[in-house]
């Protein structure tokens, strides 16, 4: 007799969308929004056999019969929660994996959340359903309290904050690095996910230096006035004041990078070259350009659906037949490919990004012969040897473009599966 495994979904995805999930044959229950408590309610309901359907914040189905319950209160105190389970975890195989980017300067790294939503707008986000549109923060002690552990129980030297606001209050991120300074915690780190710069000033810069921030990614999205409007970003959040900070930021010798979007449905080819000059103009070490991906349940999604570019609402109905084929188109749309606009097609839209990143590195390439840029990074032998990584890094890119005649996002991240495979069977070895 077989054992019947009771299947719940999470995330993004199901939270957008929680009725259309639950249609999924192979599905149970769909947690909408912030799932701690409401998994931890299902898995005592499931312990003492009783009745799960009317647990607040799931979508359950009896029969044939859906059972939509009210969404649950988020949690108001982050610091009541624990820290994530990390020995219940292949910590060695997530390390390994780590060792193949080069832009870290130290290993073994890891990354932590230290907040959870976030008070913007933007049309192309979706995380709110699952956040919701308040940003609430863990306390600056008890997030150094998580890296502290990290370091202690697993050796951690560099950490990644992966919040998708986790500077979005002026003095937040200062108190944090005031935590770290005072313990003399001998780490690094960095915002992979973006940080935002209107709350930025080199008060807090200089903060973040000194307890060990060493690259800093800013989420700027675009150098054109109404294309900032159209994401839904308020008038002060300045491009000059975006200008100034990262300025500040490269005088004191932190890595800097800028994320930039292409491909918002009502963008022209003037708007598209306003944030590709935008980006080689602005002191920032690297850009990384991306083709716009309208993921349905954004209101960007529903004004490409207003303009019959696109709608995915078809692919996205689990009940339906050949459900593997119709979730690979739904892929390969969403894979940076970009998505047809009011203007340009999306191999035209593919010519822009390889257009971005051309102009972009050969004007970096320029600025980089300048002694000073590079001497401001480098203070130590460590600050040397990540230096000629991230020269390398570019390097390997470069030829990437050659080969390949184009250049996407993924090249920044490329690395070779085989070593990549060859570290995961590494890492289980060693257990």
């Amino acid at each position: 007799m077989g054992i019947y495994i009771k299947v719940i979904l999470g995330g993004a995805h199901v939270s957008i969308l929680p009725e259309l999930s639950i249609k999924d044959k192979n599905v149970d229950v769909v947690v909408k929004g912030e799932g701690e408590i409401t998994l931890w309610k299902i898995v005592q309901a499931l312990e003492k056999g009783k009745d799960y359907f009317h647990i607040k914040g799931t979508v359950t189905k009896k029969k044939k019969l859906i059972i939509v319950n009210p969404l649950r209160d988020y949690i108001k105190d982050l610091d009541t929660l624990p820290f994530p389970a990390y020995d219940l975890l292949p910590m060695n195989t997530y390390f390994e994996i780590a060792k193949q980017s080069p832009y870290l300067m130290r290993y073994p790294q890891c990354s932590i959340i230290s907040s959870r939503g976030c008070p913007g707008d933007c049309c192309f986000c979706s995380i709110h359903a699952v956040w919701g549109c308040q940003w609430r923060g863990r306390s600056p002690k008890n997030v150094v309290d998580e890296i502290e552990f990290l370091i202690n129980q697993y050796g951690i030297r560099e950490i990644a904050f992966l919040d998708d606001s986790v500077a979005c209050f002026k003095g937040r991120i200062e108190k944090i690095c005031d935590e770290i300074i005072k313990r003399k915690l001998n780490i690094k780190w960095s915002t992979p996910n973006g940080i935002t710069h209107w709350t930025l000033d080199e008060f807090s810069l200089d903060k973040m230096k000194a307890s060990g921030c060493y690259r800093i990614t800013f989420g700027i999205e675009s150098g054109n006035l109404k294309t900032r409007e159209f994401i839904g970003w308020k008038k002060n959040f300045s491009l000059e004041q975006a200008k100034k900070v990262t300025k500040y930021a490269n005088r004191i010798g932190l890595w800097t990078i800028s994320t930039f979007i292409l491909g918002f449905p009502y963008e022209n080819k003037q708007s598209i070259n306003d944030t590709i000059n935008w980006a080689i103009n602005l002191d920032i070490d690297f850009a990384i350009f991306f083709l716009l991906m309208p993921f349905p349940g954004t209101k960007v999604y529903e004004v490409f659906k207003k303009e019959k570019l696109l709608n995915f609402d078809d692919l996205l109905d689990p009940s339906g037949k050949e459900q593997e084929t119709r979730f690979a188109k739904l892929g390969a749309a969403l894979a940076q490919e970009g998505c047809p606009t009011k203007y340009f097609t999306q191999e035209e839209l593919q010519s822009f990004l390889t257009k971005a990143y051309t102009k972009f590195w050969k004007a970096r390439f320029i600025s980089f012969l300048n002694p000073i840029r590079v001497m401001r990074k480098i203070h130590s032998l460590e600050d040397l040897g990540y230096a000629l990584k991230i020269v390398f890094a570019g390097l390997t890119m470069k030829i990437n473009e050659l080969k390949h005649k184009e250049f996407t996002a993924h090249m920044i991240s490329r690395v070779n599966k085989d070593d990549l495979r060859k570290g995961i069977y590494a890492s289980k070895s060693t257990k």
